[in-house]
C-alpha cells in the first residue's frame, strides 16, 4: 500500500500561502499537478503555478514528494480515483466511531452495515 497526501489538504496549504492572489485562478493551476503525466507538463505547470500564486507557492510545490500525490510519479495506480478522497469520505462516515478500540470499531461497522443492509433490503420489497 503507497501513503499518500490528501490532495485537498494540499491545496488548503497552498491557498494558505497565498493570502492575497486571486483564489480560482490558483485552484485551476493546481489540480494539473495531480494529474501530470510526464516532467515537461509538471514543468509548464510550475510555469503556470509561479504566475498566479508566486514563487513561494512553487517553493513549497516543489518541496512536497512528489511519488505521493502526482501521476507521474506515483507508484501505482489510481484505478480512476483520488483515493485519499475515498478515504476521506469513509473516516468523515465514520467520525465517531474512530475514538474506539479496534474491536468495538469493528463491531460497530458490522453492526452499522447490517442495519443498512437491512433496512435497503425492506425497501426493495415493498
Amino acid at each position: 500500500m503507497t501513503d499518500v497526501y490528501y490532495y485537498w489538504h494540499l491545496l488548503k496549504n497552498v491557498l494558505d500561502i497565498t493570502k492575497h492572489a486571486n483564489k480560482k485562478a490558483i485552484r485551476e493551476a493546481w489540480w494539473p499537478f495531480i494529474f501530470i503525466k510526464n516532467q515537461n507538463n509538471w514543468d509548464r505547470a510550475i510555469c503556470e503555478m509561479k504566475k498566479v500564486g508566486g514563487q513561494e507557492v512553487t517553493d513549497y510545490i516543489q518541496a512536497l514528494d512528489r511519488t505521493k500525490f502526482s501521476a507521474f510519479k506515483l507508484p501505482g495506480s489510481r484505478y480512476g480515483h483520488n483515493s485519499s478522497g475515498i478515504v476521506e469520505s469513509q473516516n468523515g462516515h465514520i467520525r465517531e466511531l474512530r475514538e474506539m478500540g479496534i474491536i468495538e470499531l469493528m463491531d460497530a461497522l458490522w453492526t452499522r452495515t447490517s442495519r443498512k443492509r437491512q433496512v435497503t433490503y425492506e425497501n426493495a420489497i415493498k
